[in-house]
């Protein structure tokens, strides 16, 4: 019903390493979509990296549903992983639906 509450999806999001000389930091790719698979933008996505990295970040998204946020770039050694988590998505007029996310969270290795 597009007249009552709209609601925000974290249908999925993926999680790719990136090298800068000898640190390494990962990209979380976060795509919000509502509940007819439309992208939402202006959408603000908080959340936190664990592993690796250890900070928070929140992003909002552009036109096309997409947030993105780079971790804190360490050095790190083979095997090493980067977890991103998303903890929340908020829009005014628009009300988050945990239950509908597909994904809030995604790991990614060091090679």
């Amino acid at each position: 019903d597009v007249t009552g509450v709209q609601t925000c999806a974290l249908p999925i999001y993926t999680v790719l390493s990136q090298k800068s000389g000898t640190r390494i930091q990962a990209r979380c790719d976060v795509y919000i979509y509502d509940a007819f698979g439309v992208p939402v933008s202006g959408a603000t996505v908080t959340g936190h990296w664990s592993g690796a990295a250890t900070d928070t970040f929140s992003v909002t998204g552009d036109t096309t549903g997409k947030s993105t946020d780079y971790s804190n770039s360490t050095t790190v050694s083979s095997g090493a992983a980067f977890t991103c988590i998303v903890d929340s998505v908020a829009k005014t007029g628009w009300q988050y639906a945990p239950a509908a996310n597909k994904q809030t969270t995604s790991t990614v290795t060091v090679p």
